[in-house]
């Protein structure tokens, strides 16, 4: 069976999980059919190759809604069914941006006035992207921030964010670590120093200070860990 690109918005299941879906077709069968559009699987690409494994054949059930709905429908499918973070959400929403920019543009377009002889219409302070980061956001529930920043950590580091598709990291802590990468010894430590007098200001004492550094310093010797001491939050 052919499958719609839209099959992976989600991240695939682990090898223990395809594993455990085989052996529960094989048992009990396919419980919840394959959804199809044009011929096309849109949900249920794992089911698909597990039935073929469990030696099961495959019941489908097509999907007759509208094309710029399909987006929408097969992400609250997964949602539904698969327990996932805040993080994984955001980044099935990154996922999502390229169908609804181009729905976007495709509504601009026709509403727009492109027909000969008349004029475009433009609304303020929307686009395509805006417009569409707000779409994405609002299918996976989290904030369009969240999407902007999963969206920015796709484009300066693919195997965090490829870790963060697979539940393995956070958003908001790839993307700090990504920032840390990039400053220089000389900001790091200027940064420290600030994070330093702001905890001495704000919470603690210079000689409860002293004791915590002299405990870790001892510590990261003991382990054979201490080479280098950088300050970071």
């Amino acid at each position: 069976m052919k499958l719609h690109p839209i099959t992976e918005l989600v991240p695939p299941m682990s090898a223990e999980e395809y594993k455990e879906l085989v052996a529960d077709i094989k048992k009990n069968g396919l419980r919840e059919p394959v959804w199809t559009y044009k011929g096309e699987v849109i949900d249920g690409r794992h089911r698909v190759t597990a039935c073929r494994d469990a030696g099961v054949k495959v019941q489908t059930r097509q999907w007759k809604g509208k094309r710029e709905a399909l987006p929408a429908f097969v992400v609250s499918l997964n949602l539904k069914r698969r327990n996932l973070t805040a993080s994984e959400r955001a980044a099935i929403g990154v996922e999502l941006l390229d169908f609804f920019k181009k729905e976007a543009k495709e509504r601009q377009r026709a509403h727009g006035g492109t027909a000969p002889g008349k004029k475009a219409v433009h609304t303020p302070g929307k686009n395509a992207g805006g417009e569409a980061r707000e779409q994405a956001a609002a299918a996976v529930g989290v904030s369009p921030r969240m999407i902007s920043d999963a969206a920015t950590l796709k484009e300066e580091d693919p195997v965090a964010y490829q870790a963060v598709r697979q539940g393995k990291i956070k958003v908001h802590k790839a993307r700090r670590q990504n920032a840390r990468k990039d400053l220089s010894e000389a900001q790091r430590i200027e940064r420290g120093y600030w994070l330093l007098n702001r905890w001495l200001d704000q919470y603690h004492s210079v000689s409860e200070f002293e004791g915590i550094v002299a405990y870790l310093a001892r510590f990261l010797q003991e382990k054979g860990k201490l080479t280098e001491f950088t300050l970071w939050a």
